[in-house]
């Protein structure tokens, strides 16, 4: 299969957005309620790691802040931004924060290994977002990777899924050269030619196009890795059984302000730009209009939907590529009651 764009394959643009819109009329509204009946409740400070960076695909926490979809579950939200799946989740396990954005699939790699202490609460991505992107017009496949370099941002999904995607893409991982670096690093390797394609989220699309003012190919993960999700949101075991009326709150807050930005992908990113002037809202406009189809799944898999179900077939699919050593449990890696409604079958 060749592939030179990004697909959204089994959606429509159209349809994701008509699912967004619906859903984000659900959440907030149950927002407004929440905020009518429990002001006798004191406003619970937490801390929050994006998935990666202050970006447009991330900006949907400070729209939630911004039109008090948190102060409407009593919640004073502090934002940092996160560093990629394996940093976030050691951020998470030593208290650093309460809750954080980390891929799923990462996670799932991540308990097969043995860590615990962890789960997941709401699926922020119905698909993966993870893929490579080179502006090389000689690649054009996955294959024409043979004998490159590519850069890799260091305990992040794609650094963790890029040997079992190059495999099931026909390509042979050992004979390309993997070049770990930061997350300051990244784009600019790809700009100076240090390295001839990055792993990168399919959103981050525009942001890489006009920093190297080329068109961008991209592979994306999906293509090749069916069942699995992107990113989740994700809370402690601990939190989770001892305060979950806390986590049912700031799962709420946070997808509402999912919902609201990317159906109003402008005004985020205006949000956006308040909070950090250096964020481009053009570039962060076009991200979340890029995210849309990916924050919902039509209607029998709302905003924030994550099912048991398909957390097994990622699991197995994982395990049988051999990035997961051993089998792990669907219910070990997402709290079932805290799992939006319809979203635990």
């Amino acid at each position: 299969m060749r592939l030179s764009t990004v697909a959204v394959s089994r959606r429509t643009f159209g349809a994701g957005m008509a699912a967004v819109s619906a859903a984000a009329t659900g959440l907030l509204a149950a927002c407004g309620v929440r905020e009518s009946t429990a002001r006798s409740r004191r406003s619970t400070r937490v801390t929050y790691l994006t998935s990666f960076g202050d970006l447009g695909r991330e900006c949907y926490v400070h729209v939630a802040r911004a039109k008090g979809f948190f102060a409407a579950q009593d919640l004073e939200v502090t934002v940092e931004p996160g560093a990629g799946t394996g940093p976030n989740l050691q951020a998470l396990l030593s208290g650093q924060a309460q809750f954080a954005t980390l891929d799923l699939a990462g996670a799932i790699v991540a308990r097969g290994e043995g860590v615990t202490g962890f789960v997941a609460i709401a699926a922020i991505h119905q698909l993966p977002l993870a893929a490579m992107m080179a502006v090389d017009p000689a690649i054009t496949h996955p294959l024409d990777l043979r004998g490159r370099s590519v850069g890799l941002l260091a305990g992040a999904v794609t650094e963790l899924l890029f040997p079992p995607w190059a495999e099931q893409a026909g390509l042979d991982p050992r004979q390309v050269e993997q070049v770990p670096l930061s997350a300051a690093e990244l784009v600019g390797a790809l700009v100076s030619g240090r390295v001839d394609a990055i792993g990168q989220y399919l959103v981050g699309r525009p942001l890489v196009e006009a920093a190297t003012g080329r068109p961008v190919t991209s592979f994306p993960f999906g293509d090749y890795l069916h069942d699995l999700y992107g990113n989740g949101l994700f809370t402690t075991t601990d939190l989770a059984r001892r305060d979950p009326d806390l986590c049912r709150r700031f799962r709420d807050g946070l997808l509402a302000g999912l919902s609201y930005a990317v159906a109003h992908p402008g005004e985020a990113a205006e949000i956006l730009h308040r909070v950090n002037p250096a964020a481009d809202p053009e570039v962060a406009a076009e991200e979340l209009r890029l995210l849309a189809p990916y924050v919902s799944d039509g209607p029998t898999n709302p905003v924030g939907s994550l099912e048991l179900a398909r957390l097994a077939r990622g699991a197995a699919l994982l395990q049988s590529i051999g990035a997961v050593p051993d089998w792990v449990e669907p219910a070990e890696l997402a709290a079932a009651d805290l799992l939006p409604v319809g979203g635990a079958a």
